[in-house]
């Protein structure tokens, strides 16, 4: 038996690929974590040095950790307009002039006295906190909190020709050679590297741009001339 998929599974698809992705990077980054934090407790109550090579496996550690929130970020980012289009699409509705009332997007769902698609209408009102809202609310928070070493203050007189003299490059290009070395920030590279440092922010810019274009749009009329220009 061949069951028809409408939006209704498309929407807890798009919306529950991303969490069972993710799960195997947080558990492995958990999993290194923890043993990295046994070994600190371990070396403290033994009050003895730490064994041969577990600097080096710390900073393995460390290197995993930035590595796997680099890459669920960069999940987040991939996900984030498919999810937010099947999210949208769960809400407008067409009524029709027998006093039918269907899914916009699909019209084998009524919106008119479905509690099954008032459920899903629930489920989309919650996944909208998490995926349209949530994303670009963390990438906000995390470009914020790195702004000071994405686009430093400017040095004035005498420190400014001091490093122009001593690196042979202006400042921003320095600011890029430096923010590009610096461990600290590597996680989000995908959100300024493409951009200037005084555009540190832009991404965020970008991130509503396309969940305007994949997701909003779905609340316009088809073929209207709102949605055509």
């Amino acid at each position: 038996c061949i069951r028809r998929v409408n939006l209704h599974d498309l929407l807890v698809s798009a919306t529950i690929v991303p969490f069972v992705l993710v799960i195997p990077i947080l558990v492995i980054w958990i999993t290194n974590f923890l043993r990295d934090q046994w070994d600190k407790n371990k070396s403290r109550l033994s009050q003895q040095l730490p064994r041969p090579g577990v600097q080096n496996e710390r900073v393995a550690a460390r290197t995993l950790s930035m590595n796997s929130i680099s890459l669920i970020l960069s999940l987040m980012y991939v996900c984030l307009p498919g999810a937010s289009a099947a999210i949208f699409a769960a809400f407008p509705c067409d009524s029709l002039d027998d006093g039918s009332v269907w899914l916009k997007a699909d019209y084998s769902i009524s919106c008119l006295n479905n509690p099954r698609h008032e459920t899903y209408v629930r489920y989309a009102i919650v996944m909208c906190l998490i995926y349209p809202i949530g994303i670009p609310l963390v990438y906000t928070l995390l470009l914020f909190s790195q702004r000071k070493k994405l686009n430093p203050s400017k040095p004035t007189g005498n420190l400014a020709r001091l490093a122009a003299n001593r690196t042979g490059m202006n400042w921003e290009e320095q600011v890029i050679v430096n923010r590009e070395d610096d461990p600290t920030i590597q996680n989000t590279i995908f959100l300024w590297g493409s951009y200037r440092p005084k555009a540190w922010w832009y991404e965020i810019f970008e991130c509503v741009r396309r969940l305007a274009l994949t997701g909003a749009l779905v609340f316009v009329r088809q073929g209207s001339q709102t949605q055509i220009a």
